[in-house]
């Protein structure tokens, strides 16, 4: 008996870790802290502001509202609820056609860098909801050619703007996640580059530090 005694002990001893481990509470994957990044791509529009682009007497004008758009971003989630979040927005080039007694083209490109809060809601282990509002600072740079309306130049115009969204998020595992979302980036541009409203669903890849 004297002789199995240590053996016993040491059994015992080898394991505590794994009972430790096993009662030690997990953190759900829909809720896991820290610092993140992430890209994506989309679907963008732009809302042309009408008195912008006015054509001139006898031409019609057709414009192109939907293009490719995509975004990269990082972010840091310091509480379950709360995550802040930035990035750079790709959101394409837009054109207005006029075609009449004379032609003409406008293009709009437009991109810019984001600044937001997002409020998270997690509903199960590893899939969440989440809505974000912020700050978009956009760029709208526009050229020219041919007869357009007489207040559209080759301009480029920078205008800040608030930026909506909200989305889902599924944690494939604790590094790895996908995102679908929507944005709203407001009105931006000014009447010499044409005024817009953009916004854009998008599908993410996200990886967690």
């Amino acid at each position: 008996m004297r002789n199995h005694l240590p053996i016993a002990v040491a059994a015992a001893l080898a394991m505590l870790p794994a009972a430790a481990a096993a009662q030690a509470p997990t953190t759900p994957l829909a809720e896991q802290l820290g610092l993140y990044g992430g890209a994506g791509v989309g679907v963008s529009k732009a809302s042309f502001e009408s008195a912008d682009f006015v054509p001139p007497a006898g031409t019609t004008r057709n414009e192109n509202r939907h293009e490719a758009g995509g975004k990269g971003f990082v972010g840091w989630r310091f509480h379950r609820y709360l995550a802040v979040e930035g990035g750079y927005y790709y959101l394409g080039k837009f054109d207005a056609d006029y075609n009449g007694a004379t032609s003409g083209q406008s293009t709009h490109k437009v991109d810019g860098w984001g600044l937001s809060a997002l409020g998270i809601a997690p509903v199960a282990p590893n899939f969440s909801f989440f809505g974000r509002v912020g700050a978009f600072n956009g760029k709208v740079k526009t050229t020219v050619s041919g007869t357009t309306p007489a207040n559209l130049i080759n301009a480029e115009d920078r205008t800040t703007a608030l930026l909506l969204g909200g989305g889902v998020q599924w944690d494939i595992n604790s590094r790895w996640a996908v995102r679908g979302e929507y944005e709203n980036y407001g009105e931006i541009g000014d009447p010499t580059t044409g005024q817009l409203r953009t916004d854009m669903w998008s599908a993410s890849a996200l990886f967690k530090f």
